[in-house]
């Protein structure tokens, strides 16, 4: 019997969609060898492509997505996100005479305008740069209602009802394994760097961002990371004993056990927002370890601006919302450094750069564990990795980007105006750690 050839295709989606990624890429190439494919189906064989680490071949499979589909944004995007992409002169034309079609769907346009300016970033056009940012990140904004006053008003709650006394009457609490590494933080600050090389030791997994806390905080009181945060319930916290937070625990380690591939005794969960539960982590699981990467502020903010993300990132469109995302961020892990001493470890992002083996021995010691040379060479760790940051992983750290944010300092008014007085007294998490 004649296979359908859309099959073929249909086939391959799912098995990337499961991350069996090399059966994927047969799939892929099987249908190809017969059939020329849709945009979609060579995006789909670009990420597989991507994330198994086949760089080159990635770049070209996106530009056969554009090919076949010169108005597809996402395609653009996706390309955007690749290093190895360099952008001619008649790529800058091509999609600047797509923004000029009055036919042109909202996503696709803001998706171009977000990969401008990368190309314009690229040839450090920084006037261009700018405006092609601002125009991405204005729709965006546009598409969605957001208010960053309430994520301030739910760290206000979480500071109220995570205090010393709350931490000392439950003493004991939750389950007593201590499997989970949560990394946390902004997103584009290092989360994927962090778990590259934690995961080339012998003794922890790499999985991949897992919801399950995201879960469990919903119902918990609407402790939720979803865009708007809805606050806390106090009451439900106050009321929770030791048998259910126990219990919680559980839940989150049967949530995930699914996802783990290997033996090992340690995995990581690195969704950057689990920020928000830190309380609610060390409440149910107080032995897992919680590390907590940052850039320094502007630094921080910058590498959002240029990003457009899917659902939950609502703040990163607006340069007055990003720096009181990283604000109110920054807020809470000082206030946790209070309540419950060195139970986060802060890794600065630019320490690790400059100090990596030091930085590097130091989680390895606050994981409580070994310190394994192989940490040092993570980018020879064979994994999946479906982030972004999939092509820097794989390549040792370099310094060249950390300072790039100054270029555009002329452009970032908005958001420096908010971090004003973080700029002059906040000191470097690991000047904090070892003070």
């Amino acid at each position: 019997m004649a296979v359908i050839p859309r099959y073929l295709a249909l086939h391959a989606n799912l098995l990337t969609n499961a991350n069996r990624f090399d059966e994927a890429m047969a799939g892929y190439e099987g249908f190809f060898g017969n059939h020329k494919g849709f945009a979609q189906d060579w995006m789909q064989y670009a990420f597989a492509l991507k994330t198994v680490g086949r760089q080159e071949d990635a770049v070209a499979a996106y530009r056969e997505a554009i090919a076949r589909a010169p108005g597809n944004g996402a395609a653009w995007h996706a390309l955007s996100n690749m290093k190895l992409a360099v952008y001619t002169n008649g790529n800058i034309a091509v999609m600047e005479e797509q923004l000029r079609r009055e036919d042109v769907a909202e996503e696709d346009r803001y998706n171009i305008y977000f990969t401008l300016g990368k190309a314009y970033e690229d040839r450090e056009a920084y006037g261009p740069w700018f405006e092609n940012y601002t125009q991405a990140n204005s729709i965006r904004r546009a598409q969605i209602e957001y208010d960053i006053g309430r994520l301030e008003d739910y760290v206000a709650q979480a500071k109220e009802v995570f205090t010393p006394e709350f931490f000392k009457t439950r003493k004991g609490f939750g389950t007593p394994e201590a499997d989970p590494i949560f990394i946390v933080g902004l997103h584009r600050a290092g989360s994927t760097l962090t778990e590259q090389i934690l995961s080339s030791h012998s003794q922890i997994e790499g999985t991949r961002d897992l919801p399950d806390l995201l879960r469990i905080g919903r119902d918990c009181g609407d402790l939720a990371t979803g865009g708007q945060e809805t606050g806390l319930n106090k009451g439900l916290l106050a009321d929770l004993d030791a048998d259910e937070c126990a219990a919680l625990g559980r839940t989150f380690l049967e949530g995930t056990r699914d996802e783990r591939r290997t033996d090992r005794p340690y995995f990581i969960d690195k969704i950057p927002a689990n920020w928000m539960y830190a309380g609610l982590i060390h409440l149910i699981l107080p032995k897992a370890k919680i590390i907590d990467i940052r850039h320094q502020p502007i630094a921080a903010g910058f590498a959002l601006f240029k990003m457009n993300f899917g659902r939950g990132v609502d703040h990163s469109y607006d340069q007055k919302d990003i720096a009181r995302y990283y604000r109110a961020y920054a807020d809470l892990m000082a206030h946790f450094d209070v309540v419950l001493p060195g139970r986060i470890h802060h890794l600065q992002y630019e320490a690790l750069v400059d100090e990596t083996e030091a930085e590097i021995r130091r989680m390895i010691d606050y994981c409580g564990l070994p310190f394994e040379e192989q940490c040092l060479r993570y980018w020879e760790t064979e994994r999946a990795v479906q982030t972004p940051s999939s092509e820097q992983v794989r390549k040792p750290i370099f310094k060249d980007a950390v300072e790039q944010w100054r270029n555009y300092t002329e452009w970032l008014g908005p958001m420096e105006e908010v971090f004003a007085d973080m700029l002059t007294s906040e000191p470097t998490a690991t000047a904090r750690e070892r003070s």
